[in-house]
Parts: structure tokens; C-alpha cells; sequence
């Protein structure tokens, strides 16, 4: 029992408290001896002894009156340490465990927090800008409807008033959004003036749309000026077509497809008014970019105007729809109707600077030749076929019409001499059909050329009419030969009266008609039929002649 008794009161002294109050009562001890005199110090350790021996019994009195207080304190200091330990684990677990979670929990409300925060405040100023916000969202469809009705100032005013937001308000998504559907409705725009300019014909209506695309800034400057100049080839080329499958006038009334002629004329009036409008139209809204670089000082190629450069490829693919349309024209009529056509579309172009009618000559006396070598070809068909057929009698009207001419010069000249004019043939010719066919044939190639006799056709044309004289009069020889015909004869006789009209008659009135053709253009001096040269053609009849006067 004494011994739990000094323990509890060990313990108790232990204390911290207890600790400070000894310390101090021992300083005031101290302090006290050093006040006593030193028979007051040597009587100390006699009062100390029995001082601790009063205090000794004291305590052993006090612990044997006290002791279940002693134990209960002893049993409630045990308790309140195992109590500490418990309160300590669970401070420590609610440290490591508990604190934690409830951070984390409450970080996560106040960050909730914060958002519906936010989203009332976004709330509450959406509510208060519904109204700029329905006009802002109706922007696209604004310009949609405006777009629709041609109202195309409103549209591109509209999507700059958009392109101003977004640069005020960069980070704002509606702003974005509402920029890409205006960008959408705004190409979707350029794309209907783009087709607008395809199909426009009038000055004004090309003004208007250009201008429309400029201020979109869709394209550059450059690329308008070829969008143009493509839409311009699509017109014509649309026209062109539309003109060749006669789709206007009286073909297109009776249903029929145009002739070739009506076709070469349509095509040469639609290339005459769209080529002149399209390049009035390129420089009252471009300038001219030829007359712009040589302002500059610039050095200037074909290629730096575009206009003059879609100008010569519209009027070379024009001049190919020519030629590929002269070689269906089978008379000289119809293409000297062309050929007046397409100098008045050239006359007309020259007053833009297209004038291309030095062009022209080439393509027409190309098939004027033709057309003359065609005639000339079928005149001697006919006449060797009438040679074939032909029954020779000397009992002709004609012939004894002829005979009582006289004789010598004055029947030749009586035989030579034209009935109805300058111009018209020798009735002589009459008494030997097959000659009569052939002159006419020589005069139907004569009357188709005499549309296009050009100088420089004269030489190679007369050339073309000596081989056609030489070849019938080889078939007219061979006649003889291959029918047997002798001078003795009836047949023979009446053969050698049409081998001496050949000589006589025809080939000079063939001649003269042929020099006729070419007097007006070529000053009345012809070189390409001279004696010499008809004197070879004929070379085959005149030995046959000669040989039966002898």
C-alpha cells in the first residue's frame, strides 16, 4: 500500500507543474540558508532529519487514511491514458483518412459551386441579350432571303457587319458560328453572280454583277477578268450552237435544220454582235490592258493583253466553223453571200481593233477553186459522156443554118458571132450538142466563180481551165479513133465540123469568157491564157484537123 501510495505521489510530482513549483521552492530555500549564520547551518541537517522524518509520518499517516483515493486516482490516471491512446488513433485516422476526403468533397462543391455560379451569371446575361442574339442568329437566313431576291448590296453588307463582330469578339464561339454560316450563304452568293455573269448580255447587268464580285473580294483581279472572258466563251459557244440548230427564224417555224448558207450566217452574225459586246463590256470594266502597260512604258506582248488574246482565239476557232462550213456551199452564190457576211463581221470587229478580214481571202478563193475545178471536172463528165451517146449526122438545122453564112471568114465569123449579147454562146455550137454541153458546163463554172475571181486565182484557175480544154480536146480526137470514123464518111465528116467548132468557136469564146471573168480584178490584163498556151491544149484536134484538110 505505501509503495502504490509513493507512486501515485511520484507520479503526481512528475508533473510538469509539480516539477517548476519544487524548483522553486528550492531557490527560496537557497536563498534562506544563505541568510543563516553558521551555527544556524550546522543545526540544519538535525532539522532537515527530523523535519523529514515529521513529513515521513505524515505522508505514511495520510497514505494509510487516504488510500482508496490514491488507488482511484491511480485506476482514473490509467483510464484517462488509455482514453488519450484511443483519442489519438482516432485524431489519426481522421488526419490521414477523414480530412481528405472532406477537402476533397468540399473542393469539388465549391467548384460546383463556382459553375452554377457562372452558368447563372451566363444565364441571366443570355437572358438579357435574347434579343441581340435572335437578330444575330437571323443573319444567315437574313442573307439567304436577300441572296434569293437579288438583294446582293444587303448580303455582303450583312457579312461585313459579321466579320466586324468577329473581330471584336474573337473568342466568342456564337460569333464564330454565325461567321461560318454567313461565309457559307456568302459563297453560295458568289457562286450565283458567277452564273448571273454567264448568262448576262448587257453592259449594265455585267457592271452590276462584276462590281458585286469585287466587293466580295472573292476573286482577284486577274481571275475576273478570266471568269469573265470563260463566261463570254460559254455564251458564245451556247449561242453558236443554238444558231447552227436553227432554233430561231422561219427553219425554226417549219421545224426543218438551216442550210449550210443560213447556218455560215448565223454563226458569222452571232461572232459579229457577242465578240463587239463582249470586248465593250471587257474595257468599261477593266480598262484596256494594252493601253494601260504602254501608259506605264512598259513593253507589251500579245499575251499581255487577256482580251486580245481570247479575242484571237474566238476569232480563230471562228474562221475554223468557216472553213469547216465553206466545204458544204456548193455554189458561188452563196459564198459570196458568206464572204459579204464576213467582211462586214470583220469591219464591224475593227472598230474594237479585231479587224481579221485580210483572214478571209484565203479560206474563200480556197473554195471558189474548188467549186470552179468541180464544175470544170463535172463539164468534161458530161461532155465525154454526150460524146459516147452522141449519133454524128450532117444533116442538122443548125448546120445548114450555118452553111448559108457563107464561106471562109465571113462563116466563121456568121458561126462565132453570139445571138443574144457579148456574153451569151455561139448558136454554131448547137449543131453539135456535145460541145453545147460542154460549154455550158465551162459557163455554169464560169458564173460560180465570177463571185470570188481574185487576182491571185487567175493563174492556177487558168491553168485548171487549159488542162480541162486539153483533156476534151483528147476525147474529142480519141472519138474519132475509137468509133473508126473516116472523113469519107457521114459521121466522119460531121465529126470534123465539131473538131473545127472546137477549135474555132468554142475555145475562143471559152477564153474570152474566162478573161472576162478575171478583167475586172485583174485590170484587164490577163497572162494565164496566151496563144502559146492554147495552142497546146488544142494540139491533139489541130493535127487531127490539119491532117483532114490535107
Amino acid at each position: 500500500m505505501a509503495a502504490q501510495t509513493t507512486a501515485v505521489v511520484a507520479q503526481t510530482t512528475a508533473h510538469p507543474a509539480a516539477s517548476q513549483a519544487a524548483q522553486f521552492r528550492d531557490d527560496a530555500y537557497l536563498a534562506e540558508l544563505l541568510g543563516f549564520s553558521l551555527e544556524r547551518l550546522a543545526k540544519e541537517p538535525e532539522l532537515l532529519a527530523a523535519d523529514a522524518s515529521r513529513a515521513s509520518r505524515a505522508a505514511l499517516d495520510a497514505a494509510l487514511r487516504d488510500y482508496r483515493g490514491f488507488i482511484a486516482a491511480s485506476r482514473c490516471l490509467a483510464e484517462a491514458r488509455t482514453s488519450n491512446a484511443s483519442v489519438n488513433g482516432s485524431l489519426d485516422q481522421l488526419s490521414n483518412e477523414a480530412l481528405p476526403r472532406l477537402e476533397k468533397a468540399c473542393s469539388t462543391f465549391h467548384g460546383a459551386a463556382s459553375d452554377a455560379a457562372s452558368k447563372r451569371d451566363a444565364q441571366r446575361r443570355l437572358a438579357s441579350m435574347q434579343g441581340t442574339l435572335c437578330e444575330l442568329f437571323e443573319i444567315p437566313e437574313l442573307m439567304t432571303a436577300c441572296a434569293r431576291n437579288e438583294a446582293f448590296d444587303e448580303v455582303l453588307d450583312l457579312y461585313a457587319l459579321v466579320e466586324k463582330g468577329v473581330l471584336l469578339h474573337p473568342d466568342s464561339r456564337v460569333m464564330r458560328s454565325v461567321a461560318e454560316a454567313c461565309a457559307r450563304v456568302r459563297l453560295e452568293a458568289v457562286d450565283d453572280l458567277l452564273h448571273r455573269l454567264r448568262n448576262a448580255t448587257h453592259l449594265p447587268e455585267c457592271l452590276r454583277v462584276v462590281g458585286y464580285l469585287r466587293r466580295a473580294s472573292a476573286l482577284s483581279e486577274d481571275d475576273l477578268q478570266r471568269v469573265f472572258l470563260d463566261s463570254r466563251t460559254d455564251h458564245l459557244a451556247t449561242a453558236v450552237a443554238r444558231a447552227s440548230a436553227g432554233s430561231s427564224g422561219a427553219a425554226a417555224a417549219e421545224g426543218t435544220a438551216p442550210s449550210a448558207y443560213e447556218r455560215l450566217k448565223r454563226i458569222t452574225d452571232v461572232h459579229r454582235v457577242h465578240l463587239f459586246d463582249a470586248a465593250m463590256q471587257y474595257r468599261a470594266m477593266f480598262g484596256d490592258g494594252a493601253q494601260e502597260h504602254n501608259y506605264k512604258g512598259g513593253d507589251v506582248s500579245e499575251s499581255a493583253d487577256p482580251l486580245r488574246e481570247w479575242s484571237g482565239a474566238r476569232v480563230s476557232n471562228f474562221l475554223s466553223q468557216l472553213e469547216h462550213g465553206l466545204a458544204n456551199l456548193e455554189d458561188g452564190a452563196s459564198v459570196a453571200g458568206v464572204l459579204e457576211h464576213a467582211m462586214y463581221c470583220g469591219a464591224s470587229l475593227g472598230r474594237v481593233g479585231y479587224d481579221f478580214r485580210a483572214l478571209l481571202a484565203p479560206l474563200f478563193e480556197q473554195r471558189f477553186a474548188a467549186i470552179f475545178a468541180s464544175g470544170m471536172e463535172t463539164a468534161v463528165r458530161v461532155f465525154r459522156g454526150s460524146l459516147d451517146a452522141h449519133r454524128w449526122s450532117t444533116a442538122s438545122p443548125m448546120s445548114a443554118v450555118s452553111s448559108t453564112d457563107g464561106d471562109g471568114d465571113d462563116a466563121q465569123k456568121g458561126a462565132s458571132a453570139p445571138a443574144g449579147g457579148a456574153s451569151s454562146p455561139p448558136y454554131a455550137l448547137m449543131s453539135h450538142p456535145p460541145l453545147a454541153c460542154l460549154c455550158n458546163g465551162v459557163l455554169n463554172s464560169l458564173n460560180e466563180l465570177r463571185h470570188g475571181a481574185s487576182p491571185r486565182l487567175a493563174a492556177p484557175l487558168g491553168a485548171l481551165f487549159l488542162a480541162a480544154l486539153h483533156t476534151s480536146a483528147s476525147e474529142l480526137a480519141n472519138h474519132a479513133i475509137a468509133r473508126d470514123l473516116t472523113v469519107t464518111g457521114d459521121e466522119g465528116r460531121a465529126h470534123l465540123q465539131a473538131c473545127r467548132a472546137f477549135v474555132e468557136i468554142f475555145v475562143p469564146f471559152a477564153s474570152s469568157c474566162f478573161r472576162s471573168t478575171f478583167s475586172p480584178v485583174a485590170g484587164g490584163a490577163l497572162t494565164a491564157l496566151n496563144s502559146d498556151d492554147l495552142a497546146e491544149a488544142l494540139a491533139p484536134l489541130t493535127a487531127l484537123v490539119e491532117s483532114a484538110a490535107e
